[in-house]
């Protein structure tokens, strides 16, 4: 028996999806033959994990990456570091890409308009994002970009050439968000190493039991192994 958590089930799945599993963010669809692929996902948190790949040995592994500290671009977005600095002390991207993140990044927008929430859930907030504009909407629109950098640097601490995968209830709730470019223009914005993250395309599994898919894959190579 081995116990895995999901994340690192989706990384061992990450080189059995076919087309059909994922959906392109960005244009980008070509990526490096045999390279390590990142797997990001915003759900009830911010899991992060890796198939690595490398002279033909491919193995995943997994960490606490979505607990690295938020770095803000932007005045709105130190503004909105510092509300949530006050409330939590250290602010990790988890804080705000996450469900309850998009809740405090939400209630955080409104504390800068000087205006009381309206909606106390993620699902509130994406119905209302997607019906008009307002602060849902930006709340959506600035996870959304905070997503996309946090993405290119999972990309640059794993040199992701072989993609970054998308995943999370979160993300397939924010699809429509997703594919509307801010995402993948803050994907990109990697000041002198721009170009390397510009070729590495994002894809969102869009394949509901991908993590089974990988721990088939973890159970071959265990019986292999015995």
């Amino acid at each position: 028996v081995q116990l895995v958590n999901d994340y690192r089930a989706l990384a061992a799945s990450a080189g059995m999806l076919k087309d059909q599993d994922l959906v392109d963010l960005g244009s980008v669809k070509s990526a490096t033959r045999d390279g390590t692929i990142a797997i990001i996902g915003a759900g009830t948190g911010l899991g992060v994990s890796a198939l690595v790949r490398e002279a033909g040995k491919s193995v995943a592994v997994t960490g606490e990456g979505g607990h690295i500290g938020f770095a803000p671009e932007g005045a709105r977005e130190i503004e909105v570091l510092n509300i949530l600095a006050g409330r939590h002390g250290r602010v990790s991207a988890e804080r705000i890409v996450s469900g309850p993140g998009l809740v405090q990044l939400y209630s955080a927008l409104c504390t800068i308009a000087g205006s009381a929430p309206q909606f106390g859930d993620p699902p509130g907030i994406v119905e209302q994002a997607v019906r008009r504009p307002g602060l849902a909407r930006d709340a959506v629109e600035m996870l959304c970009g905070i997503f996309g950098a946090v993405a290119g640097d999972a990309a640059l601490f794993y040199g992701a050439r072989g993609g970054v995968l998308i995943s999370g209830g979160l993300s397939l709730a924010l699809a429509s968000f997703l594919k509307q470019g801010l995402f993948r223009q803050r994907f990109e914005g990697k000041g002198r190493l721009a170009p390397l993250v510009r070729s590495i395309p994002t894809r969102l599994i869009v394949r509901p039991d991908a993590a089974l898919l990988g721990c088939a894959a973890l159970a071959r190579d265990l019986s292999m192994a015995n």
